[in-house]
């Protein structure tokens, strides 16, 4: 079944019953897709709310949508993930973001560390663009939230209040995802290309971060953060939720 496209408009909280969808959205609609009158559409505001309409007109300027209505989906995950990710270079940083959207991260904070390739950078902008666009692909109704690029400490500061905390690094024992039960959430902590420092190896520690592997093989840094998710979404998520746990 064909579904209608996806507008994402995070100023909207309850939208009218007609709504006039201009600038980005509107070109998105209008050039990209070629979208015609008494098309359906998807408003969504990137934090939960959802709203199906009809598109009644289009100008040079935006699209008229009209007959909106809230509607109902379960696409997010009940185990929220917070991933603290030591900036990448380039378009690693891009497909970490695209990848751990999909998988459904809930926060993403880009933390600077010792051994960070990139300790400045102007793609923050950018990095949130790439989260809006993975959220519409992946047909999700939250965009993660990008944070400001942050120190490690800084980071660890935020996320305080998160109980459950992993950091991942090649020298631990892949098992200590296993030892404990499923929560609310966790926070987990991936390292750069150069990975952790021994000293903050030890300040992630005493921060209530637990050491946890990936096994055997020594994984890129976007596909750590990668991995993670994907392991923590299975092990107390929705993904594969039909198969049994370990």
């Amino acid at each position: 079944m064909h579904e209608p496209p996806r507008v994402i408009l995070p100023w909207i909280d309850e939208p009218p019953s007609e709504l006039d969808i201009t600038d980005q959205e509107y070109r998105y609609l209008a050039r990209v897709l070629r979208i015609r009158p008494g098309e359906e559409v998807v408003v969504l505001n990137g934090k939960g709310g959802i709203w199906r309409g009809r598109v009644e007109a289009i100008t040079g300027s935006s699209v008229r949508v009209v007959e909106l209505s809230r509607i109902r989906e379960q696409r997010e995950s009940p185990f929220r993930i917070v991933l603290l990710q030591g900036v990448l270079k380039g378009e690693r940083m891009d497909f970490l973001i695209q990848k751990t959207t999909e998988l459904g991260v809930y926060e993403l904070y880009p933390v600077v560390t010792e051994y960070c390739q990139v300790r400045h950078t102007r793609r923050l902008e950018h990095w949130r663009s790439v989260a809006r666009e993975a959220t519409r692909q992946c047909r999700r109704s939250i965009v993660p939230i990008i944070h400001e690029v942050m120190g490690l400490q800084e980071a660890m500061k935020e996320t305080a209040h998160i109980g459950l905390r992993f950091i991942f690094h090649e020298s631990a024992d892949p098992g200590g995802l296993r030892s404990e039960g499923p929560r609310d959430g966790c926070c987990i902590l991936v390292g750069p290309e150069g990975g952790f420092s021994p000293e903050e190896l030890k300040i992630a520690s005493e921060q209530g971060f637990r050491l946890v592997g990936l096994g055997p093989r020594v994984l890129r840094a976007e596909t750590a953060g990668v991995v993670a998710t994907a392991l923590l979404q299975y092990l107390y998520g929705d993904l594969n939720p039909g198969l049994p746990r370990p």
